[in-house]
């Protein structure tokens, strides 16, 4: 069977210094279907972890394209709760969730919960986190 293989490419600019960084995203079967994705919710779990400090960005991305899902600036314990409903955005498709969590300085937080919840829910907290990409989870195959 034919494999496909999607290089993602990020460019960010922190401090004025652009970083790049190549992150491989698995081997599907293209006959092979991934587990529909009904919803993405950014919400607090637990102490410290307020849902979004400081930077989260999530993408559902494809062989041709991306698409961006949610983007969110927030932090000093302001409690985030948001869900995304995929149907009404994506057109029906296999995709790849990409997430991307930049902390600006400080404690750094960030917590995803998918439906269905066989699929992993995604969770950082690091209290002592360096500036700029802190979390990047390995992308989830999907479909719509």
């Amino acid at each position: 069977m034919e494999k496909q293989v999607l290089i993602i490419n990020v460019r960010l600019i922190i401090n004025g210094v652009c970083r790049k960084s190549n992150q491989r995203v698995g081997k599907t079967k293209t006959n092979k279907m991934a587990t529909v994705l009904n919803s993405i919710t950014i919400a607090p779990a637990g102490t410290n972890n307020y849902g979004v400090d400081n930077e989260l960005m999530i993408l559902a991305v494809n062989g041709s394209t991306s698409v961006e899902l949610f983007r969110l600036k927030s932090g000093y314990g302001q409690l985030i709760n948001y869900t995304i409903k995929l149907g009404g955005i994506l057109a029906a498709g296999n995709y790849y969730l990409v997430i991307i969590g930049i902390n600006w300085g400080g404690p750094a937080s960030f917590n995803v919960q998918l439906d269905p919840s066989s699929l992993s829910p995604a969770s950082y907290l690091n209290n002592t986190a360096p500036i700029g990409v802190v979390w990047t989870p390995t992308p989830i195959a999907f479909t719509v």
